[in-house]
């Protein structure tokens, strides 16, 4: 009889490595999936900051060489009458 029970709880003890194991990347995967979620976040903070400063530069850069509407028409105005 103690060799019956003996039998059966070394059968069950010997699934406790593997159940281990089992547990363990379960919780490796579920860390390595939050951190990809984190690098995708920082991703696109990243790229909205460049997209936001990329704007701004274009911004300066269209006003440096912008001409206000009223100068422009009498240019053209002028342009014309010349000829």
């Amino acid at each position: 009889m103690l060799a019956i029970i003996g039998g059966i709880i070394g059968f069950v003890i010997s699934f406790a490595p593997e159940l281990l194991r089992i547990i363990k990347d379960k919780k490796d995967k579920d860390h390595e999936l939050k951190m990809i979620g984190l690098q995708i976040e920082t991703m696109k903070l990243r790229q909205f900051a460049k997209l936001e400063e990329l704007q701004s530069v274009t911004a300066i850069e269209e006003s440096k060489y912008s001409v206000p509407v009223q100068t422009a028409k009498f240019k053209v105005v002028e342009i014309i009458n010349a000829h």
